[in-house]
């Protein structure tokens, strides 16, 4: 069979899973070479399209601990903990931190394992300077929860002053807007170019984002 160099296999998952399926199987060592800053097939997979993961599971690529929290997989991230437990400090290829994985793609229960093994809900070690918080904005905000509770800090401040209120109010979060307020966010603060929440939500075109914050 010929195909497209193996760099480009990963942006075919979408629309040709069953194409990139059979050229893993005819070339069995592409499932675990570096393709896009240093991760694999199976590791762009597990964050971006789980359900292709699981496949190539079938086909025998190896969960390491990052794509098995991205995975959900508790039994075997509790295990890899159980025997390193220096794993918790571990970050992704792309440089987040499990924590901040975790709450944008596991469970709850995931999270408790995370947070019980040492985890920081204040840590700001991703690339964007993005505490755990800002990653966990998945409706019905049951992992935001669990970090609040942990102690997160609502308004720990990222690149250019942004809080995770700014950045919710950015994207036109409305519910995650409507759970921070609920919790004590503070919709006055200023990024460092002396910007609100609600001048955020204005400027992209989120009225309903501006009604809630006004």
């Amino acid at each position: 069979m010929t195909f497209e160099p193996h760099r480009h296999l990963y942006a075919m998952i979408p629309d040709r899973p069953d194409y990139v399926l059979a050229v893993l199987e005819e070339n069995p060592h592409l499932l675990h070479a570096p393709v896009v800053t240093n991760r694999t097939i199976f590791q762009i997979a597990a964050v971006r399209y789980p359900d292709f993961a699981h496949r190539l599971i079938d086909l025998g690529a190896k969960l390491d601990f990052i794509s098995a929290i991205a995975l959900d997989r508790v039994d075997t991230v509790q295990a890899m903990l159980a025997s390193r437990p220096h794993l918790i400090r571990r970050h992704s290829p792309d440089r987040l931190p499990a924590l901040h994985i975790a709450v944008a793609r596991s469970s709850p229960e995931m999270v408790s394992l995370l947070l019980a093994h040492g985890a920081d809900p204040n840590d700001p070690s991703s690339p964007q300077r993005h505490t755990p918080i800002f990653w966990a904005s998945r409706a019905p905000y049951a992992n935001a929860t669990l970090l609040l509770n942990a102690g997160a800090d609502l308004h720990a401040r990222a690149k250019h002053g942004f809080t995770v209120l700014h950045e919710a109010a950015a994207g036109g979060s409305a519910g995650f807007v409507e759970f921070l307020l609920a919790h004590g966010a503070d919709p006055n603060l200023q990024t460092d170019g002396r910007q609100t929440p609600w001048a955020l939500a204005v400027r992209f075109g989120h009225h309903e984002v501006a009604r809630l914050l006004r």
